[in-house]
């Protein structure tokens, strides 16, 4: 199920992203810098092409300096020009720099909805399969003649009880039509499932061997279905992975949901029931947004914190994606109060362990338990509830 640690690696992976796409909002902006000052090859007036460039260079270390202090000390020889050239440049980044925040916010709570989409398609795969085994029953009983005599056996799947269920289930049913989703789209690919990994496996044969399966045998071949092929078999995965950028962390949730729902069913005219991510999926939601958007609004802030406690470290040295984990680490400190500070520090090292460089886990557990001691000695970390009052 999804539980908080995915929600800081997808609030990482996806504040990253912003981070980059911020790097390069800049050099745009510089860029614009610079061809404000390309000599006019149209203009009937002779072009100073060392000025120009030299009025470029100026206004571009302008530019720089108000990114990195958010302030500007024009010098003298900055013409009206120049400074028309960096204002121009701080508008666009500073515009650019709201949408991305604004896009990567909203592909991120995407990317968390969209693990429903697996979830419905784990559970639709084998009534996929079944689908192709009534479309090979269809065909081969039109190319019998009348003397020879068709196998029923060897369709038990087109009448598994469970598939029938997910397919006249109509709130799964409603969901697939809401999102427009189908295996149909991928009919290709699941025929060449079908063929050459469904057919070959050994549970799939034992299934047709069995003479009308009970309910339970045919809810086991369902769940092997589910969880030996789709979650297991090297080829689906390969799919799963192009589908879904995210599926290595996804897919143990979406496992979860689909296992949990086709146990859960025992037939007898009851439904299945479609599962939440998590217990408490709209509070984690909150907390996923919250996080994102509270290390974006104080990120200069939290710059400088990281910057004054690694004094060792030159700060534009230091990984990007260790500056993103110890930002959201001082966000997650100071800004949710009942969440322990233990918890907040075990979780990050735990993410730049499996996502940052191989020093990280040692720079970051370092450097956050200096952090924490001293926001707390300054009462900036409080915390509240219970066992929380020591912030420990």
């Amino acid at each position: 199920m999804l539980n908080r640690r995915t929600l800081r690696i997808k609030a990482v992976q996806s504040y990253f992203a912003l981070e980059q796409s911020i790097i390069s909002d800049f050099e745009i902006a510089n860029q614009q810098i610079a061809d404000y000052f390309q000599p006019d090859l149209n203009s009937m007036e002779p072009q100073d092409a060392k000025l120009l460039k030299k009025k470029g260079k100026i206004a571009q270390t302008c530019f720089a300096e108000q990114h990195k202090n958010d302030t500007i000390q024009y010098p003298a020889e900055a013409d009206d020009e120049m400074k028309k050239s960096v204002a121009d440049a701080v508008t666009y980044f500073r515009n650019q720099v709201k949408k991305d925040m604004e896009a990567f916010q909203s592909r991120m709570l995407k990317d968390v909805d969209s693990i429903h989409d697996s979830y419905y398609l784990a559970l639709m795969l084998p009534a996929e399969f079944a689908l192709h085994v009534s479309k090979e029953k269809r065909k081969q009983m039109g190319n019998l003649s009348s003397e020879k005599i068709v196998v029923a056996n060897d369709y038990n799947l087109a009448d598994n009880k469970v598939v029938q269920a997910l397919l006249d289930f109509e709130p799964l049913q409603q969901q697939l039509g809401q999102r427009s989703l189908s295996w149909s789209a991928y009919r290709d690919d699941t025929s060449t499932w079908y063929k050459d990994i469904l057919k070959a496996d050994e549970a799939y044969k034992a299934y047709q061997l069995l003479s009308n399966p009970t309910l339970e045998q045919d809810k086991e071949i369902v769940l092997h279905i589910i969880k030996k092929l789709f979650f297991k078999h090297p080829t689906i995965q390969t799919f799963m992975e192009e589908k879904d950028l995210y599926w290595e962390e996804n897919s143990g949730i979406v496992k979860s949901l689909a296992v949990k729902t086709i146990k859960a069913f025992h037939g007898q005219g009851e439904p299945f029931q479609l599962l939440e991510l998590s217990a408490n999926l709209e509070d984690d939601l909150d907390y996923f947004r919250d996080l994102f958007k509270i290390t974006f609004a104080n990120n200069e802030e939290y710059e400088a914190i990281v910057a004054e406690k690694s004094k060792n470290w030159e700060i534009d040295r230091i990984a990007l994606i260790d500056k993103v984990i110890l930002k959201m680490a001082i966000a997650e400190m100071v800004h949710f109060p009942s969440i322990p500070v233990k918890v907040t520090i075990n979780e990050f090292i735990e993410i730049s362990k499996n996502y940052s460089t191989p020093k990280s886990k040692q720079f970051v557990n370092g450097l956050l338990d200096v952090l924490a001691n001293d926001l707390a000695a300054k009462g900036v970390i409080k915390k509240s509830g219970r066992g929380l009052i020591d912030n420990k």
